[in-house]
């Protein structure tokens, strides 16, 4: 694998389930890494979410115009979400992201770069096309996905970079950045290019 990840959430109410979620998969051609911000909070808001994460699941190899396409039908019963997915080339480093909504993205490495979303919901209709963002992810680089339920311009400190696995990247930024008024989700995946 060329990633390694750790994903980080916290609900609201520490009574009910997160309406956040995020999930990484493997192929054999890449890697798949998405988060998904259902709207609200709460059980409505984690079908919502989870709806998202098993249709992202059974369609890793369709193209992202497509994957949002059909995300949006999967999603029309549900009261929608936000979503940010990146596909990554484990031999070259090259990077497939599309989000639709208020999920927030960066690089984070030997350079910073943001990712924008699309403004919209997934499952009530998007207008125009979505427009996917297509980089190179160096070795070292980390992607970080997060919701809304952390602060916007959330970064990802020197210390963290350099001496902390991606699981514990997750829960340290969750700590220092969640906000408490709403479920919140971090995902970070550390790249590393594979061989063969």
């Amino acid at each position: 694998m060329a990633l390694e990840v750790g994903i980080a959430r916290a609900a609201m109410n520490a009574t009910e389930i997160c309406g956040d979620i995020a999930h990484a998969w493997c192929t054999p051609d890449h890697e798949v890494v998405a988060i998904a911000d259902g709207l609200g909070h709460g059980p409505d808001a984690a079908q919502a979410a989870g709806v998202a994460m098993e249709h992202i699941g059974h369609h890793l190899d369709v193209e992202m115009e497509a994957l949002f396409l059909g995300l949006g039908q999967a999603l029309a019963s549900t009261r929608g979400a936000a979503v940010g997915v990146a596909r990554i080339e484990p031999r070259t480093g090259a990077c497939c992201y599309g989000a639709l909504g208020n999920t927030r993205a960066g690089v984070f490495g030997w350079r910073v770069m943001r990712l924008d979303a699309k403004p919209g919901i997934v499952g009530a209709g998007m207008r125009g096309n979505l427009q996917p963002l297509s980089f190179q992810l160096h070795p070292g680089d980390h992607l970080v996905m997060w919701t809304d339920g952390l602060e916007e311009r959330l970064g990802l400190p020197s210390d963290l970079l350099a001496s902390e696995p991606p699981p514990r990247m997750a829960e340290t930024l969750l700590h220092r950045h969640y906000q408490g008024k709403d479920d919140g989700c971090v995902l970070v995946a550390r790249f590393s290019l594979t061989r063969g």
